[in-house]
């Protein structure tokens, strides 16, 4: 994501005048593109995006876009788990498949959401944050 692409962010205010979790994490988005850090986007559920485990790697549909984790979610044991299908167990036959555009298959999302909940029982984030 582009610095530019910040100004489509909204402002939300809570009723006593704090700012959003959204309005935070946009803000704080916008302090490390201006110091010279990485700004790689917002996820679905709105926390900020890292460089991915492989990091950014060019999509291969002709549109000229980059991916780094390609975010999904699922719901695992009755929670909503939100998990990268771009991590290090992925194979190069799988990444190819996702790059070109290709919907995730049931293989690659049970294999995503195993290197997940393998993450979350060592007390880490699924993504490389």
């Amino acid at each position: 994501m582009r610095l530019s692409d910040l100004n489509n962010f909204r402002t939300q205010q809570a009723d006593d005048g704090r700012l959003s979790d959204f309005a935070q994490q946009s803000l704080t988005a916008l302090l490390l593109a201006k110091q010279g850090g990485s700004f790689e986007g917002l996820r679905p559920n709105k926390t900020l995006k890292g460089i991915g485990w492989l990091g950014s790697l060019p999509m291969k549909d002709g549109r000229g876009r980059y991916a780094t984790e390609l975010t999904a979610n699922s719901n695992v044991n009755g929670q909503d788990l939100h998990y990268p299908l771009i991590h290090p167990d992925i194979s190069q036959k799988e990444l190819d498949y996702l790059l070109s555009g290709g919907k995730p298959t049931d293989e690659m999302h049970d294999k995503a959401i195993r290197f997940a909940l393998k993450r979350q029982a060592q007390g880490l984030s699924p993504y490389r944050d």
